[in-house]
């Protein structure tokens, strides 16, 4: 696959309603990780929450082997002698025992750069009633339990514990179909987390039914509960740290993996029996929301959109069975939005003027998993054959898409859902992150790019609306957004220059001739293209991973351009201002219009005329501008009929790309730099969709021909 399809070039973006920093930790003493989930268990209580650590893929259900209703204490004992067991499997600490399918480290890393390594303290609990010792000869890992580990040089605000838990889940001789999750979380004991004599920790009451304490709703966040009623609270990261855990396996995980981290890097490096698999990656804060109050204080929306009959199911409950009673008096139920399927969006948009577009709250968390079985069957073979991983998301979005991004109808764009509350929950407008590393072979087969369908090119992120009518505050004006279209409040570069500039600029001349003027031009004619903010995009080692920082989070969609036109100046006019806008498209924003310059000439003498359609002043005639160089020396030469000055040649302007750059080299005999190939632009066509792609030999993506 070119490399040069994932060049960034610019960061367009369309959000609903606005852009700002994230909270800061330290500021307050809110602690995020320790908002309780509200225990409403009364009649008629209906509870919408989103909150990504309470998702069903997410929980961490207890380490068990079991065939169909059976649990087997080991693969030679019970109904998994004879058949292929299932298992759920926390993996140990590796020791001498456990030297594969097992957790070899956990590091931190300072934002100087200090590198503070892990130590194993404890299992938490020390073992579940369903754990048991694996067997490696038939694949299968042991099952244990989260593992608690300290990190003293990355001490967070209730101590330097950190719990981890590396998880494998899948079915003996079938390995390639495991399911594959690491998290780290921050981490406090408390022990009196439940006191009762009816105290059970999480457990399985049968193959794929768990039941576990609800003891701390309304009180406190644990993480994990262990013996004797104590629980792991889950706490804040401390800022501006890395985490890093190696886990080794013994062979590398399927499909795609998604996940709650920021800025992540994932490596694997083969041994001779295993692999190890290495997740490097900041924390994020995901926004949360609940909303809980009693059925009739609902609008007439939200109680029909979460009735007993809905599309979104009957949901969950309270009180035994109390969320499929029809009488809304009397009934039950909560409902928790999950982050990666389409509903989540609906149901995020629904109550999205009940919280007034604010996040409740915002834990922070490190997280990465592979698709679940259920999400992998809508996948394509693309992700579902082969081997090894095949790319991974990331967002702290709080809805979010956890497969590969689609592809636009007409070829071009990457499309990608994320959307969260648009406020923080101290009023702060939120903002986010999208990361993206896909391995080059599968980009291929997901979007059939041709390895020579580029080796340059652009890319920008684009966020746009996925309701279909939108209000965008624009300043003062308001802007419609219709579904697919970005408002031109993209963060572009405008340069405002006056019309005195702008004539100064043009018309600076040095006469040669009583027909020609020259004018001065900048020294350098070579223009490299220009990236955008908060953009970045690396490949290596066939692996391409692209990166957007700063994007508006008010219900977007991520959009990557591949093999587009790179991003251009144009002239703008406002009212009697002029500025120029540095920006993919050549389209002013609302409120302006594009405009021309014309040269024009009278015996000598050079005026500017500048316009949507500017006319030369009487007596002065239309003029032509050419470019001329003389070494490193580059002029301006205007007239009607424009030659060069002596010693100088006309410029020729050629492209040249080397990887993902690309630059216009223009010179009188122009040479692309060391390391630049010359390149061609082929201009292609799909129906109405003319796509330009530029390369050392262009061709055009599938589904184009060449006009």
């Amino acid at each position: 696959m070119g490399v040069g399809k994932f060049a960034v070039a610019a960061l367009l973006v369309a959000s609903l309603l606005g852009v700002s920093s994230a909270p800061v930790r330290g500021v307050e003493s809110f602690d995020d990780n320790q908002v309780p989930i509200l225990d409403m268990a009364a009649e008629g209580d209906l509870h919408l929450y989103a909150d990504d650590s309470l998702e069903p893929e997410v929980v961490d259900p207890p380490s068990g082997l079991s065939v169909d209703d059976q649990f087997c204490a080991s693969a030679d004992t019970g109904a998994c002698v004879d058949r292929p067991p299932d298992y759920v499997a926390h993996l140990p600490a590796c020791d001498a025992t456990e030297k594969v399918d097992c957790i070899v480290k956990v590091t931190a890393t300072s934002a100087a750069g200090a590198e503070s390594s892990g130590a194993f303290l404890r299992y938490f609990p020390d073992k579940s009633a369903t754990s048991y010792t694996g067997k490696p000869s038939i694949g299968l890992p042991t099952g244990r339990a989260p593992s608690v580990w300290t990190i003293a040089g990355a001490p967070h605000g209730a101590g330097t514990e950190y719990a981890v838990v590396a998880r494998l889940q899948g079915r003996v001789g079938v390995r390639s179909a495991a399911e594959f999750k690491i998290a780290l979380t921050a981490v406090s004991v408390k022990t009196d987390a439940d006191t009762t004599s009816a105290y059970k920790m999480p457990h399985w009451v049968k193959p794929r039914q768990m039941a576990g304490p609800a003891s701390d709703r309304g009180k406190f966040r644990c993480a994990y509960w262990g013996e004797k009623g104590a629980c792991l609270l889950s706490r804040p990261f401390p800022a501006d740290t890395r985490f890093s855990v190696t886990v080794r396996l013994a062979s590398e995980p399927v499909g795609w993996l998604h996940g709650r981290i920021g800025d992540p890097s994932i490596t694997f490096t083969k041994n001779s029996n295993s692999v190890d698999v290495t997740v490097s990656a900041a924390p994020v804060q995901v926004p949360a929301i609940r909303v809980a109050r009693n059925h009739a204080q609902f609008p007439a929306n939200i109680q029909k959109a979460f009735a007993v009959d809905s599309k979104f199911g009957a949901g969950g409950t309270r009180r035994d069975g109390g969320q499929y009673l029809t009488d809304p008096a009397k009934r039950n139920a909560e409902y928790s939005f999950l982050s990666y399927k389409e509903e989540g969006f609906e149901q995020l948009s629904l109550v999205t003027s009940l919280i007034e577009d604010k996040a409740s709250y915002a834990p922070w968390l490190w997280r990465v998993r592979t698709l679940s079985p259920g999400e992998m069957s809508k996948a394509g073979t693309c992700l579902t054959s082969g081997t090894g991983v095949k790319g991974i998301v990331t967002t702290n979005a709080t809805v979010y898409g956890s497969g590969p991004p689609a592809l636009s109808a007409d070829g071009t764009t990457l499309v990608y859902k994320i959307a969260a509350p648009h406020y923080t929950r101290t009023g702060e407008v939120f903002k986010g992150e999208y990361n993206l590393a896909m391995r080059s072979d599968v980009a291929d087969c997901l979007y059939g790019f041709a390895d020579e369908s580029s080796t340059s090119g652009t890319e920008y992120v684009e966020e746009s609306t996925y309701t279909d009518d939108t209000w965008v505050d624009d300043g003062g004006a308001n802007v419609d957004a219709a579904e697919g279209d970005f408002v031109d409040e993209e963060p572009a570069i405008e340069d405002e220059i006056s019309a005195e500039e702008l004539l100064a600029d043009e018309t600076a001349a040095s006469i040669d001739n009583p027909t020609d003027v020259v004018v001065s031009t900048r020294a350098t004619l070579t223009d490299q293209l220009v990236t955008g903010p908060n953009t970045s995009v690396r490949d290596a080692d066939g692996w391409v991973y692209f990166s957007a920082t700063g994007l508006t989070f008010s219900s977007p969609q991520v959009k990557v351009h591949m093999a587009e036109t790179p991003v251009r100046v144009v002239l703008c006019s406002r009212g009697a201002s002029l500025f120029r806008l540095t920006a993919r498209a050549q389209k002013c924003p609302a409120g302006s219009s594009q405009a021309r310059v014309q040269h024009c000439t009278k015996r000598g003498v050079v005026k500017v005329a500048v316009g949507t359609a500017p006319r030369c002043p009487g007596g002065f005639s239309k003029a032509k501008a050419i470019t001329c160089v003389s070494g490193s020396t580059a002029r301006k030469a205007i007239a009607t009929s424009p030659r060069c000055p002596r010693g100088f040649s006309k410029a020729v302007t050629i492209h040249c790309v080397k990887g993902r750059a690309a630059r216009t080299v223009t010179a009188a005999r122009p040479a692309c730099a060391n390391g630049y190939a010359k390149a061609r632009v082929l201009t292609c066509r799909k129906g109405t969709t003319v796509r330009s792609v530029l390369a050392v030999a262009p061709r055009c993506p599938k589904g184009f021909v060449k006009t």
